[in-house]
């Protein structure tokens, strides 16, 4: 009776020492798992950040572009107008002389009649 007792506790203890084995195993695979996903979630975090960053910066340059091409129409606008103002001028120079070189042409041909 006392062996099979003590063989009982035996495989009492084998067995607990089976399971703390077991579940040390297991935490220790679960705990790599989740520092694994800690990890890769940090990487992704700083590359979004990184990201982040030169994103910033292009608004930036692409808000000085806008900036710098804004000047450059305003300053363009003046001499646009000025243009079209002179274009203006030619155009009706250019209907009076037609105006002009037609009446010459009546003018030529009246006198040729005389």
């Amino acid at each position: 009776m006392k062996v099979e007792l003590h063989e009982i506790e035996e495989r009492k203890n084998q067995h607990i020492n089976d399971l703390m084995i077991n579940h040390e195993t297991a935490f220790r695979e679960m705990k790599q798992y989740y520092n694994d996903i800690t990890k890769e979630n940090l990487d992704i975090i700083k590359q979004l950040q990184d990201k982040y960053q030169d994103v910033k910066l292009q608004i930036q340059n692409s808000e000085l572009v806008v900036t710098g091409l804004k000047a450059s129409v305003l300053e363009l606008q003046g001499p646009l107008a000025a243009q079209r103002i002179e274009k203006a001028r030619l155009e009706k120079s250019v209907a009076n002389y037609d105006v002009n070189a037609m009446g010459l042409r009546n003018a030529k041909g009246s006198l040729e009649d005389i």
